[in-house]
């Protein structure tokens, strides 16, 4: 059986769709620059790690795990520990589609950030170039945070 195709909206459909989307950013920009103060749904203290559906340039596109380093009332700052790369995204998106990680290991993904951090040590020992932005310094939190 095909799948019909809805009805095309007629001006007065558009219109009203369009004062709509308008509103609704018009009330995540105020949410945002206001600040969240509530604590966000999937991250928690002991378990710094979340699901989260991403397109961003640095680690590409799909849902990805990150380690959550700080979590304020306008971004978060998360880790992804097989790039070895940090991201911010605001807190609108954080609290709609991330999921918290139940089968995450900490310990398992601090093994997998020292073995690649050694891999990258290795790497830019070799080019006798630098391929963190920061040092490293993000990859040394997030092994803070996931003790």
């Amino acid at each position: 059986m095909l799948k019909q195709s809805p009805a095309p909206m007629n001006a007065a459909q558009r219109a009203w769709a369009t004062r709509r989307a308008r509103e609704a950013a018009r009330a995540d920009i105020q949410k945002l620059n206001a600040g969240i103060a509530t604590p966000a749904p999937a991250f928690k203290e002991s378990k710094p790690v979340v699901d989260l559906w991403v397109d961003d340039a640095k680690i590409g596109c799909g849902r990805r795990r990150f380690v959550v380093l700080d979590c304020g009332p306008r971004v978060v700052r998360l880790f992804c520990y097989p790039l070895l790369t940090t991201i911010v995204i605001d807190r609108l998106t954080f609290d709609r589609s991330a999921k918290y990680a139940r089968d995450a290991k900490p310990s398992k993904i601090a093994d997998m950030i020292r073995a690649n951090l050694k891999m990258a040590d290795r790497i830019n020992a070799q080019a006798k170039a630098m391929g963190f932005n920061d040092g490293g310094a993000d990859a040394a939190r997030a092994l803070e945070v996931l003790r």
